[in-house]
């Protein structure tokens, strides 16, 4: 019966229920179940030793808060150098793992470089200037602002547990353009 149902639902385009059924909620070590790919550096380099590197150690608290939330790395760049790192569940300085949020972060310093070198003008730019294929999403005409903040006012239920939310779709299928 379950069988059929499943079949049903990929003859009607849902084939990334599946995965979503196999894996259930998204985690971090999900990243091998995506399309990935190795950008190449130029020469890179390890982050240099701050000379204070090594001498402070974490706040019980702090700590505590990190095993609550799951975290699994924690990093500290400060101006040029490395100045504390820690892991925790078997992740450690060569281990992979999906952004999700993090990614976001990356992108607002990647932005602010980029207004910096005048290569954006300001965040309130459309996207469209530098994507053309996303004019509008679902009427809304987006800025670069929007995405950086996620306040562009459209419909999206960031529900993680619903087969056919929006999100479980954008996760697991293999279309998100398409659910512009």
């Amino acid at each position: 019966m379950i069988a059929g149902i499943i079949v049903f639902l990929f003859w009607l385009g849902h084939g990334y229920i599946r995965r979503a059924l196999v894996h259930r909620y998204p985690k971090i070590d999900q990243y091998s179940i995506f399309e990935n790919r190795t950008v190449r550096a130029g020469d890179p380099q390890p982050w240099p030793l701050s000379v204070r590197y090594g001498t402070r150690q974490l706040d019980e608290q702090w700590i505590a808060d990190f095993e609550r939330y799951k975290t699994v790395a924690f990093v500290v760049v400060r101006q040029d150098s490395l100045l504390f790192e820690r892991y925790w569940d078997g992740y450690g300085l060569e281990s992979y793992s999906n952004s999700f949020s993090m990614a976001k972060s990356i992108v607002s310093l990647l932005v602010g470089a980029a207004l910096d070198e005048g290569l954006i003008r300001s965040v309130k730019q459309p996207v469209q200037d530098f994507l053309p294929e996303f004019g509008a999403f679902q009427g809304v005409d987006l800025t670069i602002e929007d995405l950086l903040t996620m306040s562009a006012g459209v419909e999206w239920d960031e529900g993680y547990s619903g087969l056919f939310s929006l999100t479980t779709e954008a996760y697991y299928g293999k279309d998100i353009v398409g659910q512009t």
